[in-house]
């Protein structure tokens, strides 16, 4: 065996080995990656070190409103009650509804997409004791009730069927689109 034949070998062996390496380190990767998304699409449990104690509100499906809901209700103090809503399409119009039973003690309500401690939305029931959202929401929403004075409230969740939107062509040729092939 000559010197060329041994370091030819030698590479092919090194070769072998980086992309082993390779390999190895791009499964980390992905095992984080998937993770990270896993925690990322949780319900936000945590303020800071202490845990959260929540009711989870499953949305079945509705047969007189079409598409999914749920209702629940309960008793709002200082102390925030914790609810969560897994499961929401971003292309399901959604509609949450928070009534309190006396108006004159209206409830705060704040809506949470990925922390407890960060509100991305914070309002307080009116003067006919309602509070309503409507608009898009993708994954799941966490929802904190609060009241300066002990107050009964009916929270309610609906959600739409997915609406189905056209994709515009990604492929152009010569500045005119072209329709991607189907499978038959």
């Amino acid at each position: 065996m000559d010197k060329q034949e041994i370091n030819s070998k030698e590479n092919s062996w090194k070769l072998k080995f980086d992309c082993k390496k390779a390999a190895a380190l791009f499964s980390v990767i992905i095992a984080l990656v998937i993770s990270v998304a896993n925690i990322a699409s949780a319900a936000p449990l945590n303020i800071g070190q202490d845990q959260v104690q929540f009711e989870e509100l499953g949305l079945t499906p509705d047969t007189e409103l079409g598409g999914r809901s749920v209702r629940a209700s309960g008793s709002v103090t200082e102390a925030p009650k914790y609810y969560f809503a897994p499961g929401l399409n971003v292309m399901s119009p959604t509609v949450i509804t928070v009534l309190v039973d006396d108006p004159d003690r209206p409830a705060k309500v704040a809506l949470h997409r990925h922390f407890w401690n960060e509100a991305d939305l914070e309002a307080e029931t009116d003067a006919s004791g309602t509070w309503s959202f409507t608009g898009r929401i993708d994954d799941s929403v966490g929802i904190a009730l609060s009241a300066v004075e002990a107050t009964e409230v009916v929270i309610m969740i609906w959600a739409g069927e997915a609406v189905p939107i056209d994709v515009p062509p990604i492929l152009f040729d010569g500045g005119r689109p072209v329709e991607p092939a189907r499978d038959q």
